[in-house]
């Protein structure tokens, strides 16, 4: 579970970044406009259509609920965790086999209709030192930002988040709010 949280909260910040990398500009089309998203039919703001995952005790007053699905996504297998926050979907992550990472990418590209709104490279080096590339794809989607990286938390399974921008926003007050609650009894 501690991975689930921690993945979470990458995830967060994740999308809270979206657009940030400086991107390609040879692989970005001119004005590119939102693309329609959904998870097999269900949209961000969604309630759940099955049970969540059983609670941990020390996440008992965590706002988060969670479902999880295998799914093919280019004919590649694909672990999704549905995010739900009052009984409504507020993200979307995925895990895959990141040498599926180019099936995921033209899966997604076919269904929007278009290719990535941002392509950009990240060099990684990892705490023994081995260097490598990631490759980072991002749509403008009517739901938020929904990046797709070749390596997610490790070299072996990518990624791919969205999160709803109006979750994203109150997470961030909230945040600063525990912030300034903090500052203010130091």
């Amino acid at each position: 579970m501690r991975y689930i949280t921690s993945f979470i909260i990458a995830s967060i910040l994740s999308a809270m970044t979206c657009f940030s990398a400086e991107p390609n500009a040879a692989q970005m089309p001119p004005k590119a406009s939102a693309v329609p998203f959904d998870f097999q039919g269900r949209k961000i703001g969604d309630p759940p259509t099955k049970p969540f995952e059983p609670t941990q005790p020390w996440k008992e007053h965590s706002p988060y609920r969670y479902t999880w699905e295998i799914i093919k996504v280019g004919g590649k297998i694909v672990r999704v965790m549905l995010t739900f926050s009052e009984s409504k979907l507020i993200g979307i992550t995925m895990l895959f086999d990141s040498d599926d990472f180019e099936k995921i990418v033209q899966a997604y590209t076919a269904k929007f209709g278009a290719p990535p709104h941002s392509y950009h490279e990240q060099r990684v080096v990892t705490h023994l030192g081995v260097e490598y590339t990631n490759i980072i794809v991002e749509w403008n989607t009517d739901s938020g930002c929904f990046t797709i990286k070749k390596y997610g938390r490790s070299a072996e399974k990518g990624a791919a988040v969205l999160i709803s921008p109006q979750f994203l926003e109150q997470e961030k007050r909230r945040q600063q709010s525990e912030g300034a609650e903090l500052k203010g009894k130091l």
